[in-house]
């Protein structure tokens, strides 16, 4: 019973990985406590067509405190797209409202890259005012053509040429022939023998692990928001760019919503 009370717990309550799990209840040996709550969550898994590197289908666990964060989830971005819709043109109210949003996004790239400015250079930069011209701030100019990119084409198919645009317009280069990463990742720990843990997909899997990730997007009848949750997740797994593999996980994120979901709001959220 302790231990059903501890599944519950740790995946309800608190949906905690083995090491988060051992370090909550200071003890080193939990193999059985970890196995009770891995059965607890086997009754709510959802099986993926995407697949591991190792071969093995992700796994969604949509237990009862999750479903219910989907379930918001998804009220609030239908409540939003009818607020949204609502808005007069005319007033000016769509314009601030992109101005506050694209800005908002844009200050976060900002922040990644350590770019220093301020809320009036996002507004010039959003509404066309500022032209930037410094190499290391293009990044915010590409970062908010793809954004814009996304708001266009929300009824498109979200596949290899949708990315390949999306790709072309971060990066500032118009004659990309190939765009996945052809170098392997040189991170320490892709060398390990036994108890590999990957921090990047070798690059010989990564257009079938890419492919695989567009028949999801596209047949998937799971929740537009956890399609768009794994679709983040799987690029920042694969990392399928030399750089970018993080924006482009999110950018596809925000396409995947504005298709199924909000239209061109998505590229807002």
């Amino acid at each position: 019973m302790a231990n059903n009370d501890l599944a519950i717990r740790f995946t309800e309550n608190y949906y905690a990985t083995k090491q988060e799990v051992s370090r909550e209840l200071k003890m080193s040996l939990i193999d059985n406590i970890w196995s009770n709550i891995l059965s607890y969550r086997s009754y709510f898994n959802r099986y993926l067509t995407v697949k591991s590197i190792e071969k093995n289908a992700l796994v969604v666990c949509l237990c009862s405190s999750v479903s219910s964060n989907v379930n918001m989830a998804s009220s609030n971005l239908l409540r939003l797209t009818r607020d949204y819709y609502r808005l007069n043109p005319s007033s000016g109210d769509l314009g601030r409202f992109e101005v506050k949003t694209f800005g908002k996004a844009l200050k976060e790239i900002a922040r990644v890259y350590q770019l220093d400015v301020d809320d009036t250079y996002l507004k010039n930069l959003v509404t066309g005012q500022t032209k930037e011209s410094r190499p290391n701030y293009q990044i915010l100019k590409n970062y908010l053509d793809c954004l814009n990119y996304i708001k266009t084409k929300s009824a498109s198919p979200i596949d290899v040429d949708f990315l390949g645009e999306l790709y072309t317009l971060l990066t500032g280069n118009e004659n990309l022939t190939s765009f996945y990463r052809t170098e392997e990742d040189r991170n320490p720990e892709n060398r390990v023998l036994i108890d590999r843990i990957y921090t990047a997909a070798p690059t010989k899997y990564i257009d079938e692990m890419m492919n695989s990730l567009f028949a999801f997007i596209a047949t998937s009848n799971v929740d537009a928001s956890i399609k768009a949750l794994v679709t983040y997740y799987y690029v920042s797994y694969i990392k399928p760019f030399a750089q970018y593999s993080d924006e482009i996980g999110v950018l596809l994120a925000k396409a995947i919503i504005a298709h199924y979901v909000t239209g061109d709001l998505g590229a807002s959220l």
